[in-house]
């Protein structure tokens, strides 16, 4: 379960990092795993079919160490939404600076177009299966972004970048986010964040999942759920190249 000081800061920041969610040991072998898998699946995988994705994912996302989690933030029970798996490749020349690609870069942006207050009953976790930091691909917190943000906004579920407009109303508190496999971080439906390109030399991998509370998130000053249930949901998965 989350302390009652990293759900202050969850609600108050709009998200918390790192939070334990598996032995060092056991995220590198889902890398070793996923890569292998990547071998064989991944031409299907973009293609949208993502049986054997989802098959491997899917005790990730219910993990209980997870579930008990997010589920002081969200209230008794939660279902999974949709998970998401980036892969950046990596953007550094082997040799010389000179010949390095530009790096891929993912511009500020929320993960739900919904207005207040359904935001408040979705969150993000993400947990990088190699160590994360703002030069291999990092994500970028803006801190209180998620109160900062206009209510109503011409966000659609396929378009949530926030505009340059927007974004320079904001006080842009930047927190980059550094993680060690074994680690993730939470974030709130309405955290603006970014990323980086990958200057590492080996692609980063990260998995975005997201869930929804089904019923009202949990105020700091309120207890923790004894027992947290998971609803089951036919959620979707996909791959994503960048």
């Amino acid at each position: 379960m989350l302390t009652p000081e990293q759900r202050q800061a969850y609600w108050e920041d709009g998200f918390i990092f790192p939070v334990d969610v598996a032995s060092p040991e056991e995220v590198n072998q889902w890398y070793t795993e996923l890569v292998a898998m990547r071998e064989q699946h991944e031409e299907a995988w973009v293609a949208g079919e993502v049986g054997t994705l989802k098959q491997w994912l899917a005790p990730i996302a219910e993990r209980r160490s997870i579930i008990e989690q997010i589920g002081s933030l969200l209230g008794p029970k939660v279902q999974v939404q949709n998970v998401d798996v980036f892969v950046k490749k990596p953007m550094s020349g082997w040799f010389w600076p000179w010949s390095r690609r530009s790096a891929q870069t993912i511009r500020p942006h929320v993960d739900t177009h919904f207005p207040p207050p359904e935001p408040e009953r979705r969150i993000t976790i993400w947990i990088p299966l190699a160590k994360a930091k703002p030069s291999h691909g990092g994500l970028v917190y803006f801190a209180r972004s998620h109160r900062e943000l206009p209510d109503e906004l011409p966000l659609r579920p396929e378009m949530v970048s926030i505009s340059d407009e927007v974004f320079q109303t904001l006080s842009k508190k930047e927190t980059p986010v550094r993680l060690v496999p074994g680690q993730m971080s939470v974030h709130h439906g309405r955290m603006v964040h970014s990323s980086g390109g990958n200057w590492g030399r080996k692609p980063r991998i990260a998995l975005a999942i997201r869930y929804q509370g089904l019923g009202e998130p949990l105020s700091p000053n309120l207890p923790t759920p004894a027992d947290i249930q998971m609803a089951e949901r036919d959620f979707p998965v996909s791959w994503r190249n960048c």
